[in-house]
């Protein structure tokens, strides 16, 4: 395969997989923390850092989002311990980065153990 498909391969399933992105894991530019995120970390881009972000702002921040906030840390936690045999497994690599290692396991997603498979369905 050359250099060309593959990153067509490689952008093709990045793309599906932004797909599978529970909705309490969508961007902050959307949603209860909108104008949170608009006043405090505007120039903030991706997941993580607008996360660190909005963290850095907690007290800050309106009683929704920050409802929201502890909803996603949570979630992120019970992924991190549902999925961390199989992250040290297929994603070694990607440290302790919660979007990398989504990103990193989507791939093997029929691959994963079940708890962590539970991660990745899609929820409306």
């Amino acid at each position: 395969m050359n250099l060309f498909r593959k990153l067509l391969s490689f952008a093709f399933v990045a793309f599906a997989f932004s797909f599978y992105l529970p909705a309490s894991f969508a961007h902050f530019s959307q949603g209860v923390c909108k104008a949170d995120a608009d006043k405090f970390c505007a120039t903030s881009t991706g997941h993580g850092e607008r996360w660190q972000c909005l963290s850095s702002h907690q007290s800050e921040l309106s009683q929704d989002c920050q409802t929201k906030m502890e909803k996603i840390k949570a979630r992120k936690e019970a992924f991190r311990k549902d999925c961390s045999a199989d992250a040290a497994k297929y994603c070694s690599s990607t440290g302790d980065d919660f979007w990398a290692k989504k990103k990193c396991l989507m791939p093997h997603k029929t691959e994963l153990s079940a708890v962590c498979q539970g991660h990745f369905q899609h929820k409306m």
